[in-house]
């Protein structure tokens, strides 16, 4: 059954927020359709929070440690579709519409700091009742989950950065620019160009699409929100979990060497997957792939050896 969202009345200034409630409804449909991409039986919810509520989606095994799953920019939880069934068999899946970017959650007050950013899923644990949870991020969900660790560290057992934007290495000025650009100037005909040049010039599920796009025409972003940012050496360095580091190599938010070589120099503990030939959304791109390396991630801290994924470079 489609999860019925808060009220769709547009929000108050301060906040990310949709334009009208006949873009919120139309997004609501587009997204219950993409629901047909995902393989396992699912429960969507809302999580009340000081900062909104919290839209996830739910599937997996419910009395299993947690894995919460952040998406990339304006892609929303249905991203991690091709994830659901491999990391459910295992573990309690919890994959969240990020507050202050398109989604179903409905941010209520400003998110401006990495505070703000750290305290909302520090929130969002709390109201669920969970202590501690691998934490799983794409792109701006990986920055977002690494400044959480940072932050809370005793609250992520284990940490898996997926082409984490900035976080480790600075955005190309390509890269800043148009991210800054598109949180400013809705612009709907960019997102299949944009997808295109992330996934080596093919595009996800037209379902997928469709949502992204009709995400991008009526959602309007705080323009003081949280953006990303390489983290401080020192708060790179109060991570404790142990963590994994995935890189395309044909990358486009920064150049793939310089990621990798930055990974190795700030954050020598971690394991390093470097994806030859791959881009900026390897769960969408190559996702048997990407679950082989986050199967062996996950088993390997549970004290079993497995083979590493083809095309895997595991680093120091």
């Amino acid at each position: 059954m489609p999860a019925k969202p808060p009220s769709a009345s547009v929000q108050a200034t301060g906040v990310s927020h949709w334009a009208a409630a006949a873009a919120r409804a139309k997004y609501a449909q587009t997204y219950d359709a993409a629901m047909g991409l995902w393989p396992a039986p699912v429960k969507r919810r809302f999580v009340t929070t000081p900062f909104g509520e919290v839209h996830c989606l739910e599937s997996g095994a419910p009395e299993s440690e947690a894995v919460i799953l952040l998406p990339a920019a304006a892609l929303g939880a249905i991203q991690w579709y091709p994830q659901a069934a491999a990391l459910g068999s295992k573990y309690r899946v919890l994959a969240i519409d990020l507050l202050g970017d398109i989604g179903l959650s409905t941010q209520a007050r400003p998110i401006r700091s990495r505070i703000d950013a750290a305290d909302w899923i520090a929130a969002f644990l709390d109201a669920l009742e969970i202590g501690r949870a691998v934490f799983i991020g794409s792109s701006f969900g990986g920055f977002l989950a690494a400044n959480f660790a940072a932050h809370s560290a005793q609250r992520v057992s284990a940490l898996g950065l997926i082409a984490p934007a900035a976080t480790i290495t600075p955005l190309a000025l390509s890269a800043e620019l148009m991210i800054r650009f598109g949180n400013l100037v809705p612009f709907p005909a960019s997102v299949r160009p944009a997808l295109r040049a992330m996934l080596n010039d093919v595009l996800p599920d037209m379902r997928l699409v469709a949502l992204m796009e009709s995400g991008v025409a009526g959602f309007r972003y705080d323009r003081s929100g949280v953006f990303p940012v390489a983290l401080p050496v020192r708060d790179l360095n109060a991570i404790e979990a142990p963590t994994l580091v995935v890189i395309g190599g044909r990358e486009r938010i920064y150049p793939a060497r310089r990621a990798r070589e930055h990974t190795q120099a700030k954050l020598p503990r971690a394991h390093l997957a470097f994806l030859d030939g791959v881009g900026h959304l390897p769960n969408l791109e190559c996702p048997q792939e990407l679950n082989a390396v986050l199967h062996t991630f996950l088993t390997t801290l549970a004290g079993q050896h497995d083979i590493a994924a083809p095309r895997t470079e595991a680093g120091p």
